[in-house]
């Protein structure tokens, strides 16, 4: 499993729960997405490590490159992770009932990074000058 096939999975898991209204499940993103923000254990390597021990070969694909010199020694996938659910707890839950496009937005954004291969998130701190 790649990370743009994880973010896929993420957006389309996120935008089915928003439109539903399941609560529970947007919870669970949060959680999940918290955890791998905080230990830096990523979904896709994980699976990856389960598939090889099955006999099945990885893949190792990730989102295309921006090519840009770093000033800061801090990857940009380290700092998405944080970042998605902080934006996601911000939205849903502080603001829930009064705004619902920053709600969707970060739907969106990780869905179009699994379909296309571009985050916006990460090309901006790329070009904010993380690695």
């Amino acid at each position: 499993m790649t990370d743009r096939t994880c973010r896929l999975i993420l957006g389309v898991l996120l935008l089915t729960f928003l439109y539903f209204d399941f609560n529970r499940g947007i919870r669970a993103l949060i959680v999940m997405l918290v955890f791998e923000g905080v230990t830096n254990l990523q979904v896709p390597r994980m699976v990856n490590a389960m598939c090889s021990l099955g006999g099945r070969g990885t893949c190792d694909q990730d989102l295309a490159p921006l090519r840009a010199t770093s000033r800061l020694r801090f990857d940009s996938q380290r700092g998405f992770r944080p970042l998605a659910p902080m934006m996601l707890v911000l939205n849903y839950v502080l603001f829930r009932e009064n705004l619902w496009l920053p709600t969707w937005f970060p739907g969106f954004s990780i869905l179009g990074a699994g379909v296309g291969s571009v985050c916006p998130a990460l090309t901006m701190m790329k070009r904010a000058g993380f690695s």
